[in-house]
């Protein structure tokens, strides 16, 4: 190879070699390389929620039924909940408020308690600081009379029958009797006796047989126990969550 052709070789390296020789490398008219990429940051909290209707179906007058409603943030903001409600007083909800964490979630337990005959609606608010707030959820229960139905009586005493499905994943329902008036704590507690969640906290319950749904989507596969607590009664069962 010559001196010429070793000198235009060198040049051309030199050149190749350069910041911003090419488009997009380096600083330059068209900003930094484009190897440093920018990172979009959330906003905004987003809300979520599960399930979107609830149907409660058929409860005689004065007895109770509570299902879960499971509001999950997918964002990386905290998700402030300052206000939750209901529009019709045959409906409950609670707690009033929540903040969840980003990319967690929060349980909230709507109660359906008929006071007449007929089909009954409602719809849960929740006023939060993501965009889409306020965001609603719709409710649906049919109240009939009480002792209509004679092959159905109410119990005669405090029982925890179980729950349904066992083993579960995620959610299984807690059946209980209530023969009286009363109010029901239901907690829930890991195999080293430590409390992982609160289904039930001195809600008011009519005589009859009720259910309550767990939610077991936050808590890792294992052996529970979840004890039924009333002014007069207590009992634990045991509860297995496979995932």
């Amino acid at each position: 190879m010559t001196n010429k052709l070793r000198l235009f070789s060198i040049i051309m390296a030199v050149l190749l070699l350069a910041p911003g020789a090419f488009a997009g490398q380096g600083a330059g008219a068209h900003g930094p390389s484009l190897w440093i990429s920018s990172v979009h940051a959330d906003t905004v909290p987003v809300f979520s929620v599960n399930p979107t209707s609830v149907d409660f179906g058929t409860l005689f007058i004065s007895l109770t039924m509570t299902e879960t409603l499971t509001v999950t943030n997918t964002s990386a903001k905290p998700l402030i909940i300052t206000n939750v409600t209901v529009d019709s007083g045959e409906f409950s909800v609670s707690p009033p408020s929540a903040t969840v964490d980003p990319f967690g979630s929060w349980d909230f337990y709507v109660t359906f308690t008929p006071t007449f005959e007929g089909v009954q609606t409602g719809n849960v608010h929740f006023v939060h600081n993501g965009s889409t707030s306020p965001d609603l959820v719709g409710l649906t229960g049919d109240g009939t009379l009480t002792g209509v139905d004679e092959s159905n009586p109410l119990p005669k005493k405090f029982a925890l029958k179980g729950n349904y499905p066992n083993p579960f994943n995620p959610t299984t329902r807690i059946v209980f009797d209530i023969p009286k008036q009363t109010t029901v704590s239901i907690t829930v507690y890991n195999a080293l006796g430590a409390e992982v969640a609160e289904v039930l906290r001195n809600e008011a319950y009519q005589p009859g047989t009720h259910e309550v749904m767990f939610n077991g989507a936050n808590v890792a596969s294992g052996i529970y126990f979840y004890r039924l607590k009333t002014p007069e009664f207590s009992s634990v069962k045991k509860m297995v969550l496979l995932k």
